[in-house]
Order: C-alpha cells, then sequence, then structure tokens
C-alpha cells in the first residue's frame, strides 16, 4: 500500500474510462481502505528451480501481442470487434465489442 500511496501522490497512476474517479483523493482513499478490508489470500507456485525454465516462462508473455490482427472483425464509430476463444464454455470462439477506450488502454 505504500508503493501504491506513493505513485498516487506523485501522478505515476492512470485512471482511464470507468475508474476515473480514483484520480480524486477522496474517492481514492475510500477504494484504499476497500482493499485494505478484505481478507486477500496470495498464491505462490514454486520457484522454477533453473533459468532455463524462468526464461521459457516468460518467453510465451513477453514476446507476443495482446491482440492478433487476424482477430480483429471490425472497427465502427467508436467500437472495435474482435473474436477469442472462451475457454470456460467449451473453447468456443466468440465476439466481443469494446469501445477505444478499453480496447486501446
Amino acid at each position: 500500500m505504500a508503493y501504491l500511496n506513493e505513485a498516487w501522490q506523485k501522478n505515476k497512476l492512470g485512471f482511464h474510462g470507468k475508474v476515473q474517479y480514483l484520480k480524486h483523493k477522496s474517492s481514492f482513499k475510500s477504494f484504499k481502505k476497500k482493499l485494505c478490508a478484505k481478507n486477500w489470500i496470495t498464491f505462490c507456485k514454486d520457484v522454477y528451480r533453473d533459468p532455463e525454465r524462468v526464461i521459457d516462462y516468460l518467453g510465451r508473455y513477453t514476446h507476443r501481442v495482446a491482440t492478433r490482427n487476424y482477430r480483429i472483425e471490425s472497427i465502427d464509430n467508436d467500437k472495435v470487434t474482435f473474436s477469442y476463444k472462451d475457454y470456460q464454455d467449451d473453447s468456443r470462439k466468440k465476439k466481443m465489442s469494446l469501445k477505444y477506450d478499453e480496447f486501446i488502454p
């Protein structure tokens, strides 16, 4: 929380879209209070024992784009529609539309 406070005070946090209200001191303070009231359970995976495994793991995430161009179905007015696999619904292919500010944060 100390790092979060420091980042907020130095204007290093970006609040866009639905969370713009957190720019205001009273809103941010209230939000932090709610976070601190929760009982958090932290899950940590076992440590990787060798550097090759770490590099392999990180490589899967650091060298790819979030959404490939072929998944973008359309760009209209203020929305982007793209396809995705819903792994919680038998990997069915679905479409989603987001406003520009949500699609490109």
